[in-house]
């Protein structure tokens, strides 16, 4: 499956995601510890999300993982994204996530699936 980043996905089917705007989004964990910041969406080719990049919250480092979209859960209220399975040190040990890459292509679903975490 080739995924991309959401602003590089087709323009006229963009206008669908704007209901579901997560960028910037906080990510939490279900013991209430901030793990980061949405910064990116990858999609697949039919836009359907499948990670969220999230920049990690620990303040030395610019790290940035791929969080699953369906381990997620959105509250559009409070603007957060939560991780129910996950704490802040199993999120930190995510696939990590490139933004110089300009589109991941296929293998890399496999990759992510295969990394070392209890999803």
């Amino acid at each position: 499956m080739t995924l991309l980043r959401i602003e590089d996905f087709e323009a006229s089917s963009r206008r669908s995601f704007k209901e579901h705007d997560l960028m910037h989004f906080e990510v939490y964990t279900a013991q209430e510890e901030k793990a980061g910041q949405v910064v990116d969406i990858l999609v697949d080719e039919a836009g359907h999300f499948q990670y969220l990049v999230v920049e990690l919250n620990d303040g030395m480092t610019n790290k940035q993982v791929l969080l699953p979209y369906d381990e997620s859960e959105v509250d559009q209220t409070t603007r957060r994204i939560c991780v129910n399975r996950l704490n802040k040190a199993q999120v930190a040990e995510l696939m990590p996530y490139n933004p110089a890459d300009n589109k991941v292509v296929c293998g890399f679903d496999e990759k992510v699936s295969s990394s070392s975490y209890p999803l």
